[in-house]
């Protein structure tokens, strides 16, 4: 009973490895989910939506116009 007990562990243990392999290879791209319902082109999509500050940026220039003003460009300051 004892020699069963522990293949179902190692299999468990094994199954769990898969998995988190499996699932290292989808985070990276390196394999299509193809279960998913969303295609190629909008999973590169959300990926570089969620990497892009843009919205962080632009708070901090309201920020700082909110600040001193209107922002300055660069022909402002020349002159």
């Amino acid at each position: 009973a004892g020699a069963a007990l522990q293949r179902a562990q190692d299999k468990v243990a094994e199954m769990q490895a898969r998995s988190g392999a499996l699932d290292e290879l989808l985070a990276s791209g390196a394999l299509t989910d193809l279960t998913s319902s969303t295609d190629d082109i909008q999973a590169q999509l959300d990926k570089a939506g969620k990497s892009s500050n843009v919205d962080a940026q632009l708070a901090a220039l309201k920020a700082q116009m909110a600040e001193g003003g209107e922002l300055t460009s660069g022909a402002d300051e020349a002159k």
